[in-house]
């Protein structure tokens, strides 16, 4: 039995979901290779983009999955620090405002997702 708990990473995830593949994400992770496929008989059903980008000390996973057949699909931002030390792992948790506003500027600068306050028109 360990004396105490080893923590050695801490993360924070953000998804979001689209009924309508937003035009910027068609063009992201559409492929040459499709017709390459496509003459051998071939057809996709579903896509995966995956990067990974610096974020203050640590990183962010950023993952957009497409289902063709649907069409449907998803954005994962998983916001991640690896590191021993407590102290570092609890300040990266508590930045979650600071990560759900990049999430936000990621989605609809970047990515061309409309989030829940695009669409709000009682807003005034």
């Amino acid at each position: 039995v360990l004396p105490r708990t080893p923590l050695v990473a801490a993360g924070v995830n953000r998804r979001y979901y689209f009924s309508q593949i937003p035009p910027k994400i068609a063009d992201a992770i559409n492929s040459s290779i499709d017709t390459d496929l496509e003459s051998l008989g071939r057809t996709t059903s579903g896509r995966l983009l995956k990067l990974r980008l610096p974020w203050e000390n640590g990183q962010l996973n950023l993952e957009v999955a497409v289902d063709e057949t649907k069409p449907v699909g998803n954005v994962v931002l998983n916001y991640e620090l690896v590191s021993p030390k407590a102290e570092e792992l609890r300040d990266w948790i508590a930045k979650t405002d600071e990560m759900a506003l990049d999430a936000a500027n990621i989605l609809t600068s970047v990515l061309g997702v409309e989030t829940p306050d695009d669409n709000d028109d009682d807003n005034t």
